[in-house]
């Protein structure tokens, strides 16, 4: 009798996760997707120059960050793999862990909270790169000022990061497929 419920059981979840499946793929194709895609995808782009205009003025212009001076140098020699992880492979990864995994279920019990944990959570995979380089060269005296610098200077950058992962975040919770909030992020970053 157990053994038979186990058996019905995953063919329930088996049915459930093709029904998710078959809802993601058909939110790709979405007319009504692909637009509001590109309505938050134009979002971001906006929000994130106003943001940046409102901290170069505090603080200066920022030079870049290392997460992006690391695509810029790679794009140069290898343009079509820059293209196909940061259009392609990073929206679907990233958006299927921050709002359909943390988001998603946090925001069940707690809205306001699922937001700022999604959006502190994205933003800080940006900075892994500057708090790398700011580790290794703590201990050496001869560079451990350059990277604190570099490191403060790669802050400025954090609102444009905060911005973006509250507009996708926004793009998913509008109509929960997750289609809509990777494909505004692929079109953000193209």
């Amino acid at each position: 009798i157990e053994f038979k419920k186990i058996i019905k059981r995953l063919a329930e979840i088996e049915k459930e996760f093709k029904d998710r499946i078959i809802n993601i793929l058909k939110g790709f194709i979405s007319g009504r997707n692909i637009k509001t895609a590109i309505i938050f995808a134009l979002f971001a782009y906006f929000g994130s120059m106003f943001i940046n205009m409102i901290v170069t003025m505090l603080f200066g212009a920022p030079d870049s960050n290392a997460n992006q001076d690391s695509l810029n140098s790679s794009f140069l020699t290898h343009p079509g793999l820059v293209v196909l992880l940061a259009v392609i492979f990073a929206p679907i990864v990233e958006e299927l862990v921050f709002r359909y995994s943390i988001f998603r279920p946090l925001a069940k019990k707690n809205k306001v909270l699922a937001y700022i944990i999604t959006m502190l959570g994205f933003a800080g995979i940006h900075f892994v790169s500057s708090v790398s380089v700011l580790i290794m060269e703590l201990d050496d005296p001869a560079t451990s000022s350059t990277a604190i610098t570099t490191f403060l200077e790669d802050l400025k950058t954090l609102p444009v990061y905060l911005v973006g992962a509250f507009v996708l975040t926004l793009a998913y919770d509008a109509n929960g497929n997750i289609a809509t909030s990777i494909l505004t992020h692929a079109f953000y970053n193209a």
